[in-house]
This record gives C-alpha cells, sequence and structure tokens, in this order.
C-alpha cells in the first residue's frame, strides 16, 4: 500500500477513523483498507480473500475478479443446458415415445422419473445426472453471487464493508 492510497479516500469517522493503525503490521491505516490474514497484508479497498484465485480482492482486480466469475455462471449455465439436453434426449431414448405429444406435466414426470432411477439404481447415465445437478446448482448460485458483487460495484461498498454495516446495524460490534 502506497502512500497515495492514504490520501485517496476521506475517512468517514463512523467506520474508518483518522489515525488508525492496523494491530498487525503496526502502519498507519487509511480509509477502507484492511489487513488479510491468509496474505499477511494490509490491502486497499479490501473486499475478501478468494481460495479460488488464491489472492485478495480489492479495487485494483475487482473487474477482473467479476469476469472470472460471471465466466463461470456462463459456463455453468451453457454446461446446465447441454446436460440437460443430454437427459432429455436420454428419456426419449428410454421410453422411446413421441414426447412431443405429451402434456407438459407428464414430460416433467418421467424427467423427475429418470433422475430418481438414474440416482438410486445406478442406471447407464448417473455420472451425467450428478454433473447435471451440480452445474444446475451452480448456475443458480453463481449468478446472484455476480448480481451481489455488481450491487456492491454499483454502490461502491466492499463485502467487507457490508459486513462491517451489518454488524454496527445490529449492535453485535
Amino acid at each position: 500500500m502506497n502512500a497515495s492510497h492514504a490520501k485517496a479516500i476521506p475517512f468517514d469517522e463512523v467506520m474508518y477513523h483518522s489515525g488508525s493503525h492496523c494491530k498487525t503490521c503496526d502502519l498507519p491505516k487509511p480509509a477502507r483498507s484492511k489487513h488479510c490474514k491468509i496474505c499477511n497484508v494490509c490491502i486497499h479497498e479490501f473486499d475478501h480473500h478468494c481460495v479460488w484465485i488464491n489472492g485478495c480482492v480489492s479495487r485494483s482486480n475487482y473487474l477482473r475478479f467479476l469476469v472470472f466469475a460471471g465466466t463461470h455462471a456462463f459456463v455453468t449455465l451453457y454446461g446446465s443446458y447441454l446436460l440437460l439436453g443430454a437427459q432429455f434426449g436420454a428419456i426419449r431414448k428410454r421410453y422411446d415415445e413421441n414426447l412431443f405429444l405429451l402434456d407438459v406435466f407428464t414430460y416433467y414426470e418421467l424427467f423427475f422419473a429418470f433422475i430418481d432411477q438414474c440416482i438410486l439404481f445406478g442406471y447407464e447415465h448417473k455420472v451425467i445426472t450428478l454433473l447435471a445437478i451440480c452445474c444446475i446448482s451452480l448456475s443458480i448460485a453463481l449468478p446472484v453471487f455476480v448480481g451481489y458483487h455488481l450491487r456492491n460495484l454499483i454502490q461502491n461498498f466492499t463485502t467487507n464493508e457490508r459486513y462491517k454495516v451489518s454488524q454496527l446495524e445490529f449492535g453485535l460490534r
């Protein structure tokens, strides 16, 4: 952290107090900075330490982190689409019916019966089923995660600051 960071952002005297020092580094602590316990260094506008990129997410790499997370969200959505297509293809092959003539509820009943059969009885498409379940779960969680971080970016907040605000609001500090 350089000297320009100390003057870049003013202290708000609510969450960030002027004259504060990092307890670990014993250096003057600029506003919106935090000491990362894992990297053992003070980070300016610290958001969080990410195990997936093996480093801290901060102002300097926040957009790259969002691209990273957004790309993974897209890949899991696309993977879910492909794996569900493979599952529906296996349903068509297994039941050898023209499912386009069936009503929607019967189609979904067959699909969930097929998943149940794959997981419980070791059907030949068990790996595809488990991959589809993982991809669908991630394709729900990752866009929510990216949306949360986009909201933080738009509102000029960090994850660390949101945590601090919630602690202050609920009187836990």
